[in-house]
């Protein structure tokens, strides 16, 4: 491979995965905004933080019907050609967003719209995962598979540090009423520009090096997906899903409600100090998987996974009290650190997870097996949030009250509880050739 080709797979992801969070994260910047927009003033604060985070979350639960689509095309015909159409659809379906109407113009119809356009915008981010982590790792040298897939990881960073930044410009310039009033419309519609260039970018790009030589042998299979389930790769594929869906269960509801965090009583924190913490959680998903990702290299893949679920158990729950209770106080420099922590063990794993999966798969079905255990992963983690966390929540209000903060820490917990026994129970990974992993059992 050339020296001068193999970046142009992690700089791919990188602008894939930043894309795809700022779109993520605009919705959880723009929150207290957006309750206003599309439910009716009267409801409950946190009754509103529940039905908005259902229209975030549910794009993680339909990436698996992506994945299954992408990733089988991904194995058949490359991973370039989906990255673009998946990028393109998520563009499409992101402007629409701007489009809708309002509360106080049709009731509740832009939500149920908005709810609707999310489960698109999880099928065309199932293809992200299946087609651009390959792709980016296929692209990449052994010795250099952890710090690419920390550096595809910053993406998140980045992307919510834009969407942040993109919000608290809006609403500087425009003002909290002409935001609910309009402007909101146009923070959605900036998002057309990120995806024109990353669209760009990849349409100059090659196809993957291993996958054009599994191609030119012979090597592709017909039916990738079937492969999954027969012999030795139905039990990497197990496992890996299993530890996926601990890790990333733990993500999207650390994820989903940083922000009710910061925003909902008994925290007291104003919109604008909200977005300043907010900005050091995304400085935190920028710092931590560069950091993680290249020590995963030496210490190993799995070795990294089981310190950060361990350490997760340890500190979520004073991570997510901390939060409240200062917020509380008004007490803004404590929360700004302890959401830079938040995002260090929520972003972590994921840094080590991209690697790991890729390396577990042969080439024949890598952009299905990646896909598709991400995408379960997912899903898990969607559902938690949209019913286990109001659901847990009813249980728990008579310790956390108008919070989620013990309900978030607990379901965090458990989910790397999950992660630890499923990356326990696997191999290492780390050094393995990609194109000599086999494909069939």
């Amino acid at each position: 491979m050339s020296e001068r080709m193999w970046q142009f797979g992690p700089i791919s992801q990188f602008l894939g995965v930043l894309t795809e969070y700022y779109d993520i994260s605009i919705i959880a910047a723009t929150l207290p905004i957006l309750t206003k927009v599309f439910l009716p003033p009267q409801m409950p604060p946190l009754v509103s933080a529940f039905y908005v985070v259902a229209g975030l979350a549910v794009s993680y639960i339909t990436r698996p019907i992506g994945a299954v689509i992408w990733g089988h095309y991904g194995d058949r015909v490359g991973r370039r050609v989906l990255m673009v159409a998946s990028m393109a659809g998520m563009a499409v379906v992101t402007a629409i967003i701007g489009l809708l109407p309002t509360y106080a113009q049709a009731g509740f119809v832009g939500l149920t719209l908005l709810i609707i356009i999310r489960i698109f915008v999880g099928i065309f981010y199932g293809g992200e995962k299946a087609a651009g982590v390959t792709y980016s790792q296929e692209f990449t040298p052994a010795k250099w598979r952890g710090l690419v897939g920390g550096l595809g990881q910053t993406g998140v960073g980045f992307g919510i540090a834009l969407s942040a930044a993109t919000s608290g410009a809006f609403i500087a310039y425009f003002g909290n009423d002409a935001m609910i009033a309009y402007a909101w419309r146009y923070v959605f519609l900036c998002g057309l520009i990120p995806f024109a260039v990353v669209a760009f970018i990849r349409l100059a790009t090659v196809e993957s090096p291993i996958w054009r030589a599994a191609k030119s042998s012979g090597k592709l299979e017909k039916r990738p997906l079937a492969s999954l389930l027969k012999g030795d790769t139905r039990s990497r594929f197990l496992q890996s899903t299993f530890m996926t869906i601990g890790f990333l269960t733990m993500g999207a509801t650390a994820n989903s409600y940083i922000a009710p965090l910061m925003i909902n009583a008994p925290s007291r924190l104003s919109i604008s100090q909200e977005l300043i913490a907010y900005n050091a959680f995304a400085v935190a998903t920028i710092v931590a998987p560069l950091v993680v990702g290249a020590l995963s290299q030496y210490i190993g893949r799995r070795t990294m996974l089981i310190l950060l679920a361990i350490t997760g158990i340890v500190t979520w729950v004073p991570t997510s009290y901390g939060i409240v209770m200062f917020g509380a106080g008004l007490n803004l420099t404590p929360v700004i650190l302890l959401a830079f922590w938040y995002g260090v063990m929520y972003q972590s794993p994921y840094a080590v997870i991209d690697p790991y999966l890729t390396e577990r798969f042969g080439t024949s079905h890598r952009a299905s097996g990646t896909g598709i255990s991400y995408a379960l992963g997912n899903m898990i983690g969607g559902i938690s949030a949209v019913a286990l966390v109001p659901a847990l929540h009813s249980a728990l209000t008579g310790i956390e009250t108008t919070s989620v903060w013990l309900t978030v820490a607990s379901i965090a917990i458990i989910g790397s509880i999950i992660g630890l026994i499923g990356v326990y129970i696997g191999p290492e990974t780390v050094g393995a050739k990609l194109e000599d992993i086999e494909s069939k059992a």
